[in-house]
């Protein structure tokens, strides 16, 4: 509801759009509607009244605004005292879209043969121009146009200039030539913008005028006797605005709004009509109509999504509020209802629910079902094998594609011939890798530790961040100890707490995992949430690296002479985030650190720029990577002391498919992938790191890079 008033007949409205959203319209709420309806006598609104000239009318169906807007120009034009101007599209046979891209439709459509040639005959063309724009995909064939003629504009062409889908205006003027069969066909037709989202200023235009150009675009013809005829459309995406449909008046606030309500289907029309108006009385109802709609109340299905939506809002207060308890949680709409039910009983209704919303003994809302994600599982080599074998007895009528497990209550699709192919494909990728793997392996017993991902509480991201910290903790547990704890004095001393307990045989790898996931869902559950709902691995990433102390400073210094100023603590962390300017390299993107400075030397009045730099050598650095033409540098070289500290890459973690992987490389340069939900607890060799490329680098199984992990030798 868009009120701007606050008039007694505004509070009725909004107490009779608040009943019609639940279609639960008091008897006095029809009164208050019937009140608005147009007609002669001296209490009813007056649609002649000047306020209402040429204001667009809200209708339910495409054909009455089409006839509207022909009835309007005409209409207009007669009252202006102009001719209207016809112009033309300009049209040729088209193609039919991709048969991905058709809609599924009620019954089946006639469908015309093919053509020797894409020109349309003069016939032909006057009957597909005479159509009517709702049965063109709303791009008209002709418009009918004089200065001053009400216009909407049908395509985003320019969101910056406010030249947006469902912005009005007004015509101003038009540059125009001679198209196919001797008619006037629009080239430019300039719009005055009413009451845009700011204000336009186009050089040589005055304010608020914009040039709306000839567009194209495949169009689909319905003709009468409903055949369908593909064209290709050359002509600007306007549309007449003396009539507009409910669909295309969402968003829009009206001071004036005159609605015909006698052919909507469902309150939720009746409510988008009426709820434009900004005042109850520029509200004004063209004809009668019928409350039946109105007054017949939601359907089961639309109050069991309203009553959920109630016990949503109370949750999203009370957790506000800090008044949530612990209890009530869970990743899905299903279990956080649930949950809330339980807590505090199927009875309770909140006290702000509508009235034809509250549930009872009599009309209760039940105890939600449990609804829980699909379950993973990963079949192994021997697993498949035995998955196969039992679908072959079973038939093929129940051929189920190998290497995946059915779902419970999936129902067996039938595969043609083309099945075996692919999977003659796959078995050859496969078989591709195995030789590989073959030639490169000769023993994993050096192998990182790798982490078993958790099926039911995504944790590929700690996966792929964690396995590196243990092999890089390993490699001097004293040293990395006493460097995890400068870098990171909570989660990271703990991690190496967990690390130390792993290594002694006290507790599971997947244990300290899980306690420093633990820790960071307590501080924030909404970042590092259970489920599977799955974590940004380069928040994961930010939180377990996060120094305890300003760990880098930038001084601004100019260009031209020596004037620099005092260097400030700078906020820079562990983790480089990519900018639009990408970097050649991550060695380059690591010396070209800066904030952009607008300053000015006040010396020599030359640009100043303000590059950062690290206080120290960092032991661990992370780049997040978003570009695919960087080059991953192998090593970072940082000076210290008059010596040299160099930072080796130590992983390359990799997403795709809502799926993280890694590559870990070892102090002995060697390269070795983990996957927590196929690889499990150890990982693959994949050979001397040296001798991958840096393109190579940047994909992994059809998987893209985005964190490179370094840290010191």
């Amino acid at each position: 509801m868009r009120q701007k008033t606050q008039t007694a007949e505004d509070a009725k409205l909004r107490t009779t759009l608040e009943n019609m959203r639940y279609a639960a319209c008091t008897p006095e709420d029809i009164k208050i509607l019937k009140s608005r309806i147009a007609g002669r006598r001296p209490k009813q609104p007056k649609l002649s009244t000047k306020e209402f000239r040429n204001v667009s009318i809200i209708t339910a169906l495409n054909a009455q605004k089409d006839r509207i807007n022909e009835l309007g120009s005409v209409q207009f034009a007669a009252e202006t005292g102009q001719t209207l101007t016809h112009f033309y599209s300009i049209d040729r046979f088209g193609s039919s879209p991709d048969a991905a891209e058709k809609r599924p439709r009620g019954r089946k459509s006639k469908a015309s043969g093919k053509h020797v040639s894409n020109e349309i005959s003069p016939s032909l063309q006057k009957v597909i121009w005479d159509l009517p724009p709702s049965a063109t995909n709303h791009f008209p064939g002709k418009l009918s146009l004089c200065i001053g003629m009400p216009v909407i504009i049908r395509n985003n062409n320019a969101t910056e200039l406010c030249i947006t889908k469902g912005q009005e205006g007004h015509v101003v003027g038009w540059q125009a030539g001679i198209g196919l069969h001797g008619k006037n066909v629009l080239n430019t037709l300039f719009i005055k913008l009413d009451k845009p989202a700011k204000i336009v200023k186009i050089d040589g235009l005055p304010e608020n005028v914009v040039p709306i150009t000839r567009g194209s675009k495949n169009v689909e013809c319905t003709f009468s006797s409903d055949l369908k005829e593909y064209i290709h459309r050359s002509q600007v995406w306007v549309l007449l605005n003396f009539s507009m449909t409910d669909y295309t008046s969402q968003g829009k606030t009206r001071p004036k709004n005159p609605v015909d309500l006698s052919n909507c289907r469902s309150h939720q029309s009746y409510y988008t009509c009426l709820s434009r108006s900004a005042t109850a009385s520029g509200t004004v109802i063209v004809q009668s109509f019928s409350p039946r709609l109105i007054t017949c109340g939601a359907s089961g299905y639309l109050k069991q999504e309203f009553r959920e939506l109630e016990l949503l809002d109370e949750i999203t207060k009370l957790r506000y509020e800090g008044e949530l308890p612990d209890c009530v949680e869970g990743n899905f709409r299903n279990p956080l209802i649930r949950s809330y039910q339980k807590w505090k009983g199927t009875d309770y209704v909140p006290s702000l629910t509508h009235p034809a919303l509250k549930w009872s003994v009599i009309d209760p809302l039940p105890l939600l079902p449990v609804v829980t994600d699909a379950p993973w599982q990963i079949i192994d080599k021997k697993k498949k094998k035995e998955v196969d074998t039992e679908t072959e007895v079973e038939g093929k009528t129940t051929n189920i594609q190998p290497g995946f497990v059915a779902a419970k209550g999936s129902v067996p699709v039938k595969f043609g011939k083309k099945r075996k192919f692919e999977e003659a494909d796959n078995l050859s990728v496969s078989v591709k890798k195995t030789k590989a793997t073959q030639i490169v392996i000769t023993s994993n017993d050096s192998s990182p530790s790798g982490l078993i991902w958790d099926g039911d509480n995504y944790s590929c991201a700690y996966d792929a961040l964690f396995t590196v910290l243990y092999e890089i903790w390993s490699t001097d547990t004293k040293v990395w100890t006493k460097r995890f704890k400068e870098i990171n004095q909570h989660h990271l001393k703990s991690l190496s707490i967990c690390f130390k307990k792993y290594m002694n045989g006290q507790a599971s790898f997947e244990t300290a995992r899980d306690t420093i996931r633990h820790e960071l869902h307590s501080q924030n559950p909404a970042q590092f949430p259970y489920g599977t709902r799955g974590t940004s691995v380069a928040a994961l990433t930010s939180a377990i690296l996060a120094p305890h102390d300003f760990v880098a400073i930038s001084s601004p210094e100019c260009t031209s002479c020596e004037y620099s100023e005092p260097s400030i603590d700078d906020r820079l962390e562990s983790v480089l985030y990519e900018k639009e300017d990408t970097p050649k390299s991550t060695c380059k993107w690591l010396g070209s650190l800066e904030h952009e400075s607008h300053e000015q030397c006040p010396c020599c009045f030359s640009a100043m720029v303000q590059p950062i730099s690290f206080k120290s050598t960092p032991s661990v650095l992370v780049f997040e990577i978003n570009s695919r033409n960087i080059k991953v540098s192998k090593n970072l070289k940082f000076e210290q002391g008059g010596e040299t500290v160099v930072l080796d890459v130590r992983e390359l973690i990799y997403h795709g498919d809502f799926h993280f992987t890694s590559r870990i490389i070892g102090t002995d340069g060697m390269e070795w992938y983990h996957d927590g939900m196929t690889t499990g607890s150890s990982c693959e060799n994949e050979g001397d790191f040296d001798k991958f490329s840096s393109r190579k680098l940047l994909k992994c199984k059809g998987k893209k890079l985005i964190l490179v992990v370094y840290a010191r030798i």
